[in-house]
């Protein structure tokens, strides 16, 4: 990817209609909440704002980290095979998106083989 086309990818990060979409993923109100009970149960007895001067943003952002590794992405190792389900499938390596893949604004793919 070359240089203005990474900028180009950057700057997404800052349209309104994107950002609406990607708020309406997640689950705010409850990782406020968990955030806000963190944040108590942390700063009890001390005359500081959390742990270390932590305040109820900072646990927000780790609520919201814990949220993007485990329930928003799906790890994959290894391909499911699409036809039969098979997975024991080998890398093939890297390939050009497909117009499917490239609608969602992906770069580049990787292709697994099914062996049956």
């Amino acid at each position: 990817m070359d240089s203005d086309a990474a900028l180009a990818r950057q700057l997404q990060a800052d349209d309104p209609q994107l950002q609406a979409r990607a708020l309406e993923l997640m689950p705010l109100a409850g990782m406020r909440a968990d955030a806000q009970q963190t944040f108590n149960l942390n700063s009890e007895g001390t005359n500081l704002p959390g742990p270390l001067g932590l305040g109820v943003d900072d646990f927000l952002a780790k609520e919201l980290l814990a949220w993007f590794k485990t329930s928003f992405f799906s790890w994959v190792d290894v391909a499911a095979c699409q036809a039969c389900g098979n997975t024991s499938t080998q890398s093939s390596g890297p390939a050009p998106p497909n117009p499917d893949e490239m609608a969602h604004r992906a770069s580049r793919t990787e292709l697994y083989t099914c062996p049956q």
